[in-house]
């Protein structure tokens, strides 16, 4: 018993680096610049926004693959979605960041990409979150 739990977890975790790598190959392959429809500007795509999609120490692995496996959806929700469905202000010691929350739902999948402006910095990608799948219709 104990064996099959053990290539389970192997199965998952070959599965789990596989979806990161092509992820990570989809993000490398971006310009550095990606037009973002609802906010009418161009938003860089910088290191960090990669370094927040897989991030060990601030979220779990299964996070991770989902963040990973519906990467591929982001650009596209970046280029065609039209509205933003939440902005969110912090004000640190170090100045203000703004947060722009893309929702929509693609391949029947709901995700949201966030888009973070620090201070007067150029606005650019921080993350893709998966929020499930999309409801059915009766």
């Amino acid at each position: 018993m104990k064996n099959d739990s053990t290539k389970q977890n192997l199965f998952d975790e070959e599965r789990f680096k596989k979806e990161v790598e092509k992820a990570k190959k989809i993000y490398f392959s971006w310009p550095n610049e990606i037009h973002c429809h609802a906010l009418n500007e161009n938003i860089k795509i910088t290191r960090t926004g990669w370094e927040h999609i897989v991030n060990k120490q601030r979220r779990t692995k299964n996070q991770s693959y989902f963040r990973a496996k519906n990467f591929p959806q982001a650009r596209k929700l970046i280029e065609t979605i039209n509205l933003v469905q939440d902005i969110r202000i912090e004000d640190k010691p170090h100045g203000t960041i703004t947060y722009w929350i893309l929702q929509g739902i693609l391949d029947k999948v709901i995700i949201q990409v966030v888009i973070r402006q620090i201070g007067n910095q150029p606005k650019h990608f921080l993350s893709i979150v998966y929020k499930g799948g999309a409801p059915r219709r009766k």
